[in-house]
């Protein structure tokens, strides 16, 4: 199956996440190399978080404010599986994220879930494309 293509910028649909005002995420997608910015405005003011990726399952590791980052990304079909560890002092979780665009490019699908010693859940967002 042929392989996407994800366009930037995008934005989240009209459900946010109960914390996040607003977002805006951009992505530079050159096969296999794969960067997300996403910029979010929450009660406590902006977020930036960029991180880097290899669709060819190579492992990346990103610093970020909640802890280092180590995933691996990879095509299945037209989605896009990313399996991630974020480790900090106290805690470890791990994140399965698959993304899957509409068949005319201007959606993506995102599906997570989330894994940590305090329990499970999952997250679903959709992000659009903005013309």
């Amino acid at each position: 199956m042929e392989k996407c293509d994800f366009g930037t910028p995008l934005t989240v649909g009209p459900r946010f996440p109960a914390r996040i005002e607003s977002r805006t995420d951009v992505i530079e997608h050159r096969e296999p190399k794969l960067k997300t910015s996403v910029k979010a405005k929450t009660p406590e003011g902006q977020q930036i978080l960029e991180r880097n990726h290899l669709t060819d399952g190579q492992e990346t590791t990103d610093d970020l404010p909640g802890g280092v980052v180590k995933s691996k990304a990879r095509w299945v079909g037209r989605e896009l599986l990313m399996e991630a560890t974020i480790e900090n002092e106290s805690e470890l979780a791990r994140l399965t994220t698959r993304w899957r665009l509409s068949d005319d490019g201007k959606t993506l699908f995102v599906a997570r879930t989330i894994k940590s010693q305090v329990g499970e859940t999952t997250q679903k967002l959709v992000l659009v494309k903005q013309t």
